[in-house]
């Protein structure tokens, strides 16, 4: 009995193996490439000018195990599928969305400068349909570093720093698919439809990052990314002209445009301000203590029915110990707000998979139910996935 009993089991979960295995979409292996806003003359692209990435990456990819999926690297086997069901052909691409250095400097008494740099490489793991060059689906993700040195950082140690960086994508992009559960078509879609960042907000952020042309693009990336990650689930790309909608990227040496669809649910992020206050009450010898909040309002919504999922004023703050003998505190503290906003974009995205009632209740503001919006939140990613 009990050999039969364990055959059984063997047998249905090999059966339910299998079948998921027939019911795998053939995906082409597209490889890399960059995207339309990207500034010229970056690390990544003389990187990409070796065989780093395209070697690492086509290593990575082989890792991937998914059974919604597999991908095609051999392109006769590609063409044959192509031919086979030709308006069904489906590519997956890795793209760079942005490379960003953010540098800052700060003295002390003593004196003595040190040098801070904020790097952010951004991505989409992008899946389109190859027949009419329409989106399918796309996973965010941004892969942050930051070195203190007693120089201004060097054109070799970025190179340095970053190669050691797509180390750390490679890693995170295999981790996004092994997850991801992808179909050929999807009913419903969510996206961030406008960012507005106001006028308080506005003051605090450094002249140099406000004369960035995709600062709000930047923004986006950071809670997208958020929201994509924890709970499994495509964004369509934000875009701060509606009327735009594709994204552009080189893929088998052409630059290709996609068109993507616009969101059935709109994310609509208002950045309200930022702040910083000392806790005077709270010193060592030698550091004071700070604390950087950021707020925001985060809305989500169907614009067809214009039903509201959640509305909701809401705000986070983090401790800074920081030395007393530094002079230029406010030339370098942007850091500081930027990780602010960071953490409540996380605070905000994680929300959906555990809800946090202490803190719902002490940092939202709202004449909504926020425990039962985010429950419902939930549903609706359940929806688009």
């Amino acid at each position: 009995m009990k050999k039969i009993l364990v055959f059984l089991i063997f047998f249905l979960v090999n059966h339910n193996y299998v079948q998921a295995e027939a019911n795998q979409i053939n995906i082409a292996y597209g490889g890399f490439s960059f995207g339309s806003n990207l500034p010229k003359n970056t690390i990544s692209e003389k990187l990409q000018q070796t065989t780093f990435i395209d070697n690492n990456l086509r290593a990575a990819s082989k890792q991937i195990q998914n059974k919604s999926f597999q991908l095609l690297f051999d392109p006769a086997k590609i063409n044959q599928i192509k031919t086979e069901d030709a308006e069904n052909q489906i590519v997956m691409l890795l793209a760079l969305d942005d490379e960003s250095f953010y540098n800052t400097s700060f003295e002390t008494v003593v004196p003595k400068k040190i040098y801070s740099t904020d790097i952010y490489l951004t991505f989409r793991i992008i899946f389109f349909n190859s027949y009419n060059n329409t989106l399918v689906a796309t996973l965010p993700f941004l892969i942050k570093n930051n070195q203190i040195s007693a120089s201004p950082i060097s054109e070799k140690l970025k190179l340095q720093v970053v190669s050691e960086m797509y180390k750390q994508v490679f890693q995170e992009y295999v981790s996004i698919l092994n997850t991801f559960v992808l179909k050929k078509k999807y009913n419903l879609r969510i996206g961030i439809k406008n960012i507005n960042i106001a006028p308080e907000a506005m003051s605090v952020i450094p002249n140099s990052v406000k004369k960035d042309l995709f600062l709000k693009n930047k923004f986006a990336s950071f809670l997208d990314s958020q929201i994509s990650k924890n709970n499994n689930v495509s964004i369509v790309p934000y875009a701060a002209d509606r009327t735009v909608s594709t994204i552009e990227f080189t893929y088998q040496n052409q630059q290709v445009k996609i068109k993507y669809p616009d969101p059935d649910y709109y994310i609509d992020l208002d950045i309200k301000k930022f702040v910083r206050f000392e806790d005077k009450n709270n010193k060592t010898a030698s550091n004071s203590i700070y604390y950087y909040g950021s707020a925001v309002n985060f809305k989500v919504y169907q614009p067809e029915t214009n039903k509201v999922i959640i509305d909701s004023y809401m705000r986070r703050v983090l401790t800074q110990d920081i030395p007393k003998d530094i002079k230029n505190l406010e030339s370098f503290e942007w850091v500081y707000f930027k990780n602010s906003l960071n953490a409540l974009f996380n605070k905000i995205s994680v929300q959906t998979n555990k809800l946090d009632s202490k803190w719902i209740k002490n940092a939202s503001e709202s004449k909504r139910n926020v425990k039962k919006d985010f429950k419902e939140l939930k549903n609706v990613y359940n929806k688009c996935r």
